[in-house]
């Protein structure tokens, strides 16, 4: 037989389904073989209800306040046109070349950044290029795994959120500057990354959102070795794939593999075309060869 997980992300993540794999099937067969498992510490999804029920909401406000003050209009994914409430999905992945995926990891170490934040800094730089503004914001998704949160990592239960990434790529501002800011900013946004951008846009008198599409990483799922569980009696890996379904129009979910970087386009194929997401892909290459 064949397993199919299926989950909201309200009660479910990329964290929660490392540890249902592990005690689905990696458990349940180290115990038929009689050998002894890895026993996890005893987590519950409370202690992060209760973490959270004692955050300061004004506080986390007041951060966003600041940190979003003087924000323009909404900056609009280019091509992106209206749909309505309909919803049609579609997918394009963007390959990068070896070479060229290796000089962007490089300059984690020269950028002082994470690749996400790299990838976040032209992804942002190109946003605002093309809409001829020097500032403007994005979506991002959060695992929202607090570092208060003893042992949150083994938490099984969602926790993730959207958050705004602001850039600013105006005046003297280089793109390696630009991911060092994103990377220096990165400790205060997880610290204050409890609210909704609902509650962010009310608290900023806003009247449209804060932005109109989504970035996530996949990045670190580089370093998951699954080849262990095919070598289970009984079990055999015939395929691990994700599918988030976001409410967004465009979420660009970037990975790396065997030392390549991809960059996965999920959208509403009644809002985009595929023409105007090769376009897309296409500038993002040429930000990226700036870097």
């Amino acid at each position: 037989f064949a397993i199919l997980v299926s989950q909201p992300h309200i009660n479910y993540d990329g964290v929660s389904a490392v540890v249902f794999m592990k005690e689905l099937f990696v458990d349940f067969m180290l115990n038929e073989m009689g050998q002894k498992t890895l026993e996890l510490p005893e987590v519950q999804y409370k202690s992060y209800m209760r973490w959270l029920s004692g955050k300061d909401k004004e506080e986390t406000l007041d951060y966003w306040r600041k940190e979003l003050a003087g924000l323009g209009p909404m900056t609009l994914t280019p091509g992106r046109r209206a749909s309505g409430n309909g919803y049609e999905q579609a997918s394009s992945t963007l390959e990068i070349d070896e070479e060229r995926s290796k000089r962007v990891m490089a300059l984690q170490g020269h950028c002082q950044a994470t690749l996400f934040n790299i990838l976040q800094a032209a992804w942002g730089a190109m946003l605002c290029s093309i809409n001829g503004v020097d500032d403007g914001a994005f979506g991002a998704i959060s695992s929202g795994r607090p570092e208060g949160v003893e042992n949150a990592d083994l938490i099984m239960g969602g926790m993730v959120n959207a958050l705004p990434v602001r850039v600013g790529s105006g005046g003297d501002v280089t793109l390696r500057a630009l991911a060092k800011s994103l990377q220096d900013k990165f400790a205060l946004t997880m610290k204050y990354g409890q609210c909704a951008p609902d509650e962010i846009a009310e608290a900023l008198h806003r009247e449209e959102p804060l932005f109109d599409h989504l970035l996530n990483s996949h990045l670190a799922m580089a370093g998951v070795n699954l080849d262990g569980v095919s070598a289970l009696p009984g079990v055999t890996l015939l395929d691990v794939q994700s599918f988030d379904h976001l409410a967004a129009d465009l979420c660009v979910y970037f990975a790396r593999q065997k030392g390549r970087l991809y960059a996965r386009f999920a959208y509403n194929a009644l809002s985009f075309s595929p023409e105007r997401i090769r376009l897309l892909q296409d500038n993002f290459i040429r930000v990226l060869d700036q870097m």
